[in-house]
């Protein structure tokens, strides 16, 4: 009975996990600049924010086509590559969300949430020690990355 839960708890936590990424993320987007465009259109904005609300309400086949459409449009912004990993990620598409975690890491200004979401698609390839690795490089890390390392260090 203790492993249903477990399971059950740990789904809970990867849920929240999502969620708080896909906040930041948001968040850190909003007045800041692209640097692919001076100005973006309202139909750019409007398709981000639709997207995080898609991601939101777990409608993950809508915010993974407003994504991929989105990383065509603004190529620069980490914030995109960002959701388009996370929603690829929910997608169980792995090797895409890797791929485009990844670009988003590239891409300026450096965010501890794009580490802590390929630190998640590592563990669910099976890659702990690659994730452990990568959320011991987040400076200055909080409670919920420490939280992480922990059940990190169990499964290893």
């Amino acid at each position: 009975m203790l492993p249903a839960n477990r399971d059950r708890s740990r789904e809970g936590v990867n849920l929240l996990w999502f969620c708080l990424i896909a906040l930041l993320l948001s968040f850190s987007a909003c007045g800041r600049k692209s640097s692919s465009a001076t100005k973006l259109s309202t139909e750019i904005i409007d398709a981000f924010y639709i997207g995080v609300a898609s991601l939101d309400v777990e409608e993950n086949e809508r915010a993974s086509t407003i994504f991929a459409d989105l990383s065509i449009k603004l190529p620069d912004e980490p914030a995109v590559w960002a959701n388009l990993g996370i929603v690829r990620l929910r997608l169980g598409d792995l090797a895409a969300a890797e791929q485009a975690l990844a670009t988003a890491e590239k891409l300026p200004p450096a965010n501890k949430q794009i580490t802590i979401a390929q630190a998640i698609v590592n563990e669910r390839q099976g890659q702990f020690a690659r994730a452990i690795e990568r959320l011991r490089n987040i400076l200055n890390p909080d409670a919920t990355v420490l939280y992480q390392l922990v059940e990190l260090f169990g499964r290893t």
